[in-house]
Parts: structure tokens; sequence; C-alpha cells
């Protein structure tokens, strides 16, 4: 079933199956696929665009059948393995059988223990060709995280100065990056994921919004506050505790604190602290399972990001360089880099006076 000869038409599913919308399609992992005829004429194409609407499969099966296509004679390219269950929508391999296509070609396999596509396929009668592309894993690489580990997609963002703070001065919130790099991360890192986790110190030394602000929108963003005693409760004019309509504010606190009637939009979530510590690993598996938050990110202080890193629970950093220094007597350190020698760095790039570097620590594979 394994086939390592890279197919062209696998690359193109992946195209394909990049037109989705991450933002539309999370939970959901982004699919893309392609029917040829026996003459290799594509009769049918399609992705999935959103949670909830039709696989890639479907649509490029219902196209071939209104192009008038014999699917009998027809081979499917997918860039994800069928899927197998039947979820928000029916399973791609009833279809696949239904319609007696012969031949299945797939660039990566389903981390979804519940799918067993390429195998139902085969044990069936179809020709499966299982070409493991890098490209196509890369582009769920959300996915894959939220199934081998049961947790979201996990993103740091941390801006230093050149010789390595993140503040001037301690209990202070002095801005270290330059205008350039907050619009970049607003853009490129709130404006895709569900959460930004933080710190109940964080956010009372910075009283940030922690929405999302773009060119011509602002947009709700769910935040989750680490806050043992729910202390950011007794400060209710916090900018954090603005009107909501459909976000929230998740307060994580010891599992043994009381507290007062909660405000609209906020939500606790109790677990035992050990030795005054959130235990990291089991907040990351309560937001997957319990809160559907796939992807989030982390803005917070630097012990917050170096404990991440260390129980190996980051998946990507991205940090944000500025060129000037900070006074050393006064100012907070930032995490160590011996923490990214794990890491791969994929990409590099100016903004404004600021340079921008994103690791990747492949936790997908």
């Amino acid at each position: 079933m394994e086939d390592y000869l890279v197919n062209p038409w696998l690359l193109e599913t992946i195209a394909l199956a990049k037109q989705a919308d991450p933002n539309r399609v999370r939970p959901n992992p982004r699919v893309g696929a392609l029917l040829l005829n026996d003459l290799n004429q594509v009769v049918g194409s399609g992705f999935h665009p959103e949670v909830g609407q039709s696989h890639a499969e479907v649509f490029a099966i219902q196209e071939a059948m209104q192009n008038g296509a014999q699917l009998e004679r027809c081979r499917l390219f997918v860039s994800l393995e069928p899927c197998s269950h039947v979820g928000r929508t029916p399973a791609c391999c009833d279809l696949i059988l239904k319609h007696k296509i012969p031949e299945v070609w797939v660039a990566s396999k389903d981390p979804n223990p519940k799918v067993n596509g390429l195998e139902l396929l085969q044990k069936n009668g179809v020709a499966v060709h299982y070409t493991p592309l890098k490209e196509a894993i890369e582009l769920n690489k959300i996915f894959w995280v939220n199934q081998l580990h049961k947790r979201p997609y996990i993103q740091l963002k941390m801006a230093e100065s050149s010789n390595g703070f993140v503040t001037a001065k301690r209990g202070t919130g002095t801005p270290i990056s330059c205008f350039e790099s907050r619009q970049h991360a607003h853009q490129h890192l709130r404006h895709r994921v569900d959460a930004i986790l933080t710190s109940a110190k964080t956010v009372l030394i910075d009283n940030p919004v922690l929405n999302v602000r773009l060119e011509n929108e602002t947009r709700e963003l769910s935040v989750v506050v680490i806050d043992r005693e729910g202390s950011l409760l007794k400060h209710p004019y916090l900018r954090l505790f603005y009107p909501r309509s459909h976000s929230r504010i998740v307060l994580v606190t010891d599992r043994i604190t009381s507290v007062p009637e909660l405000p609209p939009a906020v939500e606790v979530l109790p677990l035992a602290f050990v030795n005054g510590l959130v235990p990291l690993t089991e907040l990351a598996q309560a937001l997957w399972t319990s809160f559907d938050m796939a992807a989030i990110l982390v803005e917070s202080g630097p012990e917050l990001a170096s404990s991440l890193l260390r129980d190996q629970l980051v998946d990507e950093v991205h940090l944000y360089q500025s060129p000037h220094d900070a006074l050393p007597s006064q100012a907070v350190p930032s995490f160590s880099k011996d923490l990214l020698d794990q890491s791969l760095m994929i990409s590099t790039e100016n903004c404004g006076e600021d340079l921008y570097q994103c690791f990747d620590f492949q936790h997908f594979n």
C-alpha cells in the first residue's frame, strides 16, 4: 500500500486544501481532493471549506457526476486519508465504495484513532496508494498535535530587547517591540488561534484587551488566565472584561479556591495546583477536551513561558527582538535560549526595526 514515488496530482490536492480558511475549518483538517478519468483528465475537485460542511471527496465526486464521469473508471487523489466514521458528516469511505471508485491515492494518514479508511478501502477491493508527503502533514500540524497529544497546538509569543530582556523595568508593562511587530502579531498569530493563554500577574501589570485588531476589523478572542485564587474577579474594570458576545474568559484556579458569582462570559476551570503551580499538561489537555480549543497563543512573562518549554508543551515560538538594549539592573530577563535547542527555525523576517523569528518543535511528526 505504501508508495514513495511522489505523484504530482497529490501535490495538487495539497494546493486545493490550502484554499480553505484555517479559522473556518478548525478543529477539522484542511483537505483537498481530485478525480481523474481514464484519460488522465480532471473531472472533479474540491476542498473542505468549513466545519459541518461536506468533505473534499464529496465535492470532487459531486462535480465529477455533474460532468458525466464514469466513477468506476476514475482515480481519486486526496491529501488526507478518507474518513471511515460518521461524525458531523457521513463517512467518505462509504461514498467511495458506493460509487465503485477503483483506485485511491493518499498523501497522509489520519492520526484520528477512529479512522481506518485505507484499510477499509483495501479490504473492499480498492487499490490504495499511500504516498506520505511532508507537505500534507505540515499543512495540518495543528490537527496532528490535537489528535496525537490530546491538547491544543500551543504557540508562544515573546518580545525581547537585543540583550535578552522582556521589559525595561520589573513590575511594569514597558513595550519592547515596535508598532510593526505588534501589527504582525495580531495578523499572523492572534488572528489564527482560538484563545490566548496568560497569567493573572501579566494581566494585572499590563491591563491588556487581548482581542484581535486588524486593519479594518476588531474581533473578540477567548482568553485563558492562570489565576490560582481568582484574583482578577476583584478588578472588574480590567479591560479584559469588555462585553463579549461569542468569546469567553476561562479562569484557571486551584480547585480548593472558592470564587464569587461570575460575571458574564467568565468560566472557571478548577485544577489541583501543586506547590502553588498549575499542572500544565493537565491544563493543556482540559483546554482541548473540555473547551474545544485547537490552537492557542501564549502571551505571558518568561516564568510561564519557560515552564511550558521545559514541559515540552510548546509547538512554536514566535520571537520579536528589538535592536535596543534594556538596562539589566531593572529589567526582567527572557527565557533561556537553551530551551530552543530541540526546535527548528522555520522563518525569519524584519518587522519594522525588529527581527522576527519562528521556531518549530515538530511535535506533529
